[in-house]
């Protein structure tokens, strides 16, 4: 049960991952110093941040107890 639990996850965070987001168009050669900047001055980028990595802990977590 538990790797099926695994696969399911695996499988969903891979077919999530091959999707694309077209929240941004045109030019996409930015630097990384650019880019680390508008994720970190952007309210919704940062807060996507912040509730994306506690939900991958907390999965993180849920799986090492089972």
């Amino acid at each position: 049960m538990k790797l099926l639990k695994i696969s399911i996850i695996s499988v969903a965070m891979a077919s999530l991952s091959a999707v694309p987001a077209f929240a941004h168009t045109g030019s996409h050669e930015a630097s990384f110093l650019v880019n680390l900047m508008h994720w970190l001055t952007s309210p919704t980028h940062a807060l996507l941040a912040v509730v994306g990595s506690a939900a991958i802990v907390a999965l993180i977590v849920k799986l090492k107890r089972a």
